[in-house]
């Protein structure tokens, strides 16, 4: 039987607020003290009526915690796929983990507020699908030189990224549904998709 571990979402809510900052930052090095991963949130934006906060941009965050941290874990949870380019995100997700010694956990999904996705230039009726395209072409750019994609949202060809991390970072897929909101997206039951993705 494997060995329990810990993580912690860092409070890394968006704030010019120096003692907000400064508790980050201790919350950070308290976990890499007592070996308790690091977890951030992605939102992109706030969200009226049910969070009134944004938060820091998780990798960078995460960069910052690789830097003041030596041992535990950095991971996101979840980082939000469709709103973003594989490309421009491998290359990131590749340079934390240099920095970091390759301690990223990258969890991931296909997230639910619409107006992020209007905000980005894509349509949230399409994230599950971007989402797959995503993880695929992911895989692709961090573990190969000349790597070529051809999908309906994304597409790429002969592309090596340096430095691509020895091996892929350890990937967890989060998906579900949640309560049935009559402007939302979201059905009451978990889909077959969703189910395929996380597996």
């Amino acid at each position: 039987m494997g060995k329990l571990k810990f993580g912690v979402w860092i409070p890394s809510y968006a704030s010019n607020d120096s003692a907000r900052l400064e508790r980050v930052r201790t919350s950070i090095r308290k976990c890499d003290e007592y070996g308790i991963d690091v977890w951030v949130i992605d939102h992109l934006l706030t969200s009226p009526g049910l969070y009134s906060v944004s938060w820091l941009e998780p990798i960078e965050m995460l960069s910052y915690a690789a830097a003041i941290t030596s041992r535990v874990k950095l991971a996101t949870g979840i980082l939000v796929l469709p709103v973003r380019n594989p490309v421009v995100l491998a290359k990131e997700v590749a340079t934390l983990c240099a920095l970091s010694g390759e301690r990223l956990m990258l969890g991931v999904g296909p997230g639910w507020n619409a107006q992020e996705f209007a905000a980005t230039g894509s349509r949230i009726e399409e994230r599950g699908r971007r989402c797959d395209e995503m993880i695929e072409s992911l895989s692709l750019l961090l573990s190969r030189s000349n790597a070529t994609f051809t999908g309906r949202y994304y597409n790429f060809e002969d592309v090596t990224l340096d430095p691509r991390p020895s091996r892929m970072p350890e990937l967890w897929v989060g998906g579900g549904s949640k309560t049935p909101d009559l402007q939302g997206h979201d059905q009451p039951k978990l889909a077959k998709t969703v189910a395929d993705r996380i597996v």
